[in-house]
């Protein structure tokens, strides 16, 4: 037994020591990872020197192995009470695009004295001169406004932990190195994160731009950073789909006469065939009042039923008076009698004529032209012949009339000359007008006539599409706007790798090239950003796998004493049972 707690009071004293070295670990990890903190930190200040107090530099370093968005980030000074707040500048983005500052690299602020105090040294945000040397406070602020570094030097109330002492004239506050040397330390204690020293060299610019995706197309639902396909750009990022991509220009719906079969190109319709509908029988003058008793009767010859909606009846010889039929049915070899107080057309006493067309336009019955005919007396359709008939038959088969020469006509065989304007039927020895006029519509100014079809149709030409924006030209196989990537510039060569910016006239990276040595302000195109706490989440994630190994190393170190101790622990508590129950 005494062997057992020998061992049991070694086992803890082991245990002890394992457990202190795993917490030493883990707070060295810890304790590393938030004092070489992967954000970007203020890095150096210099608040003048013998020459000129205004010869002001700041700058900023990202203590990151990941690129880290600044866009909007701020400089803010605050006196030594922290009373009053300055901004000093801030690092501001042209319009579509983000900021970037590089791995392990700096951007600078600084003021014009000090600018012109060093030569070919251009800083990224330029400040006005105002900052006490004797003591005050830097803040670094993020778009947001949240704090993300500070330093309080000389007198500052509110540093980092303790102020660091104020730089003499002429020396810079330096931000120390950590183990790492491209880390900078973070302990957020400015006495112990800076050191007083000589500015020895101003690092380069690592700030980027990268442009933002740009959304070309807003009335269309998701990102669209070009045009699509079978889409034309309106102005203010409006994109409207062309229906017909076999028709120049842009149509927005199928144009009138065409129809779209497969939802990409438009086609003329094949014209409607439509039945041929007949005039057989006009009453044009009435005893007595002829309002409401004239009318005028259709007759449908075929053996199907006729919708007649879209028909025109025209009153002759001009044809100016029409009426378009809505939808009414005539039944097959059935008839239909209009009267005029329904069509609105009042048949002249003295002489007319009535034509029916098709809704295609097509003439498909026309009357011969009457002449004086007598009260009550039909103008009829009998055997292909026009002629007058007592007779009234309206909704029927016309009836001849019984009387010769009625209504004043010439008698079959008059050689009687029919008057201007008119010619006598050889076969039906009747006068006829004769058709001299243009009956089709003037085109429209932009129109002609498709000598095909006889219809109008739209004549398109460049003038009428929406001019290319700038960069832009117009594709002469598609005839729509298409980039050019086109650049001219005096300034100096951009490097190898790199292309100039036509908007801001700086470098940016053509591709994902890092190995630039960042000596100016650069574009690249849009890729992920990192984010700041990777560094830490990578940190934290080996601090859980030395706990697992030192623990796993522990258990199998002290095996043995481990089941020893509960076999012990078991025993004790069978033994303490036991002597309760006797």
């Amino acid at each position: 037994m005494n062997k057992i707690f020998a061992n049991y009071e070694l086992m803890k004293t082991g245990l002890f020591r394992v457990t202190a070295l795993v917490c030493a670990v883990i707070y060295a990890l810890i304790f590393g990872a938030s004092t070489v903190m992967a954000m970007p930190v203020i890095s150096g200040l210099k608040t003048g020197d013998s020459a000129s107090a205004a010869r002001e530099y700041v700058s900023i370093y990202n203590n990151s192995s990941e690129a880290q968005d600044v866009s909007g980030w701020c400089l803010v000074y605050a006196s030594a009470s922290d009373a009053t707040k300055t901004n000093l500048g801030c690092l501001t983005p042209p319009a579509n695009s983000k900021l970037m500052i590089e791995p392990w690299s700096s951007a600078t602020f600084a003021t014009n004295e000090f600018v012109t105090s060093v030569s070919s040294f251009s800083p990224d945000v330029a400040f006005k001169a105002g900052i006490s040397a004797s003591g005050g406070h830097l803040r670094l602020v993020d778009s947001t406004k949240n704090e993300v570094d500070k330093l309080g030097w000389g007198t500052a109330v509110s540093p980092e932990g303790t102020a660091i002492t104020a730089p003499a004239s002429g020396k810079i506050l330096l931000r120390k190195s950590a183990s790492d040397p491209l880390r900078l330390v973070d302990t957020n204690n400015n006495t112990s994160d800076f050191m007083e020293t000589l500015l020895q060299a101003l690092p380069a610019s690592g700030l980027y731009e990268e442009l933002l995706p740009q959304d070309v197309c807003g009335n269309i639902d998701g990102l669209q950073i070009s045009i699509p396909d079978d889409y034309f750009a309106q102005p203010e990022g409006v994109c409207l789909q062309d229906i017909c991509d076999n028709i120049e220009g842009l149509q927005v719906g199928v144009p009138a006469g065409y129809e779209s079969l497969d939802g990409e190109n438009c086609h003329e319709k094949p014209p409607v065939v439509y039945e041929k509908i007949l005039i057989t029988e006009l009453k044009p003058n009435a005893t007595g009042v002829d309002d409401g008793q004239e009318f005028i009767e259709l007759h449908n010859p075929s053996s199907v039923a006729v919708n007649l909606e879209g028909y025109v009846l025209a009153l002759g010889p001009t044809f100016f008076k029409t009426y378009t039929l809505p939808s009414l049915q005539i039944d097959p070899l059935g008839y239909l009698v209009l009267s005029d107080a329904q069509t609105g057309i009042i048949l002249p006493n003295s002489s007319a004529s009535m034509r029916l067309s098709d809704p295609n336009g097509a003439v498909v019955s026309q009357t011969d032209v009457y002449d004086s005919p007598k009260d009550d007396a039909s103008w009829s359709l009998i055997d292909n012949l026009w002629t007058y008939s007592e007779a009234l038959s309206p909704g029927s088969v016309n009836v001849a009339s019984t009387v010769s020469g009625i209504g004043g006509i010439p008698a079959t065989g008059s050689t009687e000359d029919c008057g201007p304007g008119k010619f006598r039927n050889p076969e039906t020895n009747r006068c006829k007008t004769i058709e001299t006029e243009d009956d089709l519509k003037v085109c429209a100014a932009n129109q002609e006539r498709n000598p095909e079809t006889n219809r109008c149709r739209s004549v398109l030409t460049e003038s009428g599409l929406v001019p290319c924006k700038e960069g832009q030209e117009r594709n002469p196989e598609t005839n729509r706007c298409r980039s050019v990537l086109s650049a001219t510039s005096v300034l100096a060569p951009c490097p190898a790798g790199q292309e100039r910016n036509p908007e801001t006239n700086r470098c940016r990276k053509s591709g994902l090239d890092t190995s630039s040595g960042l000596s100016a302000v650069q574009d690249i195109e849009s890729g992920g950003s990192g984010q700041a706490g990777v560094s830490i989440g990578k940190g934290l994630a080996m601090v859980a796998a030395i706990v697992a190994l030192c623990l796993g190393y522990l258990m199998y170190e002290w095996r043995i004493e481990i089941r020893r101790l509960v076999r012990h622990s078991f025993r004790r508590i069978v033994m303490r049972k036991s002597v309760g129950t006797s």
